[in-house]
């Protein structure tokens, strides 16, 4: 664990899966009081939309598990990213109560595939971290999931709940920058394995 620790690129990952968490439960835990108070929907409507949105979570992770080893995982969670950041922009400034209802639903099937990608990602990059590693980043995980509704709760105390929400964009924004980043640091590494592959050849 020390020298993982010490390895940027595990950092890197223990900070994706916490954005990660804190992108599925920071909309979850509000999700029903979002429809009813700010959308206006009934109680029932609401906690309907909560059952949809764990079905969509549910139906993405099983799809992103049948086509976990055909697509390449960074490129999958980054178009996941950027079509949650999307949605959450839709989820709560679209104009119709209709289309923000179902966005924030949609935010469930775009963002399913974040956690256990990510944890498939540092299970291939680090094949030795063992259950330590897998306990570590489940807590990371646990913490974003944790945070992340509480700040949306103090936004909407000192605002609005709508604007409350829009701070979780934040997460699926910040967790492209960190996937970038890994992603340009295993193309540097891999240059520089080929280069040195090169020379002793």
């Amino acid at each position: 664990m020390r020298d993982l620790c010490r390895d940027s690129s595990f950092l890197a990952v223990n900070v994706a899966i916490f954005l990660g968490g804190a992108l599925e439960l920071g909309l979850a835990q509000w999700l029903p009081a979002y429809a009813e108070m700010s959308l206006g929907f009934s109680k029932w409507t609401g906690s309907i939309s909560l059952l949809a949105f764990s079905a969509a979570l549910a139906l993405g992770r099983i799809f992103a598990g049948v086509i976990g080893r055909r697509v390449d995982p960074i490129k999958l969670m980054l178009n996941c990213c950027w079509t949650s950041v999307v949605l959450f922009l839709l989820a709560c400034f679209a104009p119709w109560r209709e289309v923000a209802l179902a966005a924030s639903v949609a935010v469930g099937l775009a963002g399913s595939c974040l956690w256990p990608t990510t944890l498939g990602v540092a299970a291939d990059r680090f094949p030795r971290g063992g259950a330590s590693m897998f306990g570590l980043l489940a807590a990371f995980g646990n913490l974003g999931g944790i945070l992340m509704p509480w700040l949306v709760g103090v936004t909407a105390d000192r605002s609005s709940l709508r604007l409350g929400l829009a701070t979780s964009t934040a997460c699926p924004l910040l967790m492209a920058l960190v996937l970038l980043w890994m992603r340009h640091r295993t193309a540097a590494e891999s240059s520089e394995s080929h280069d040195s592959i090169a020379q002793v050849a």
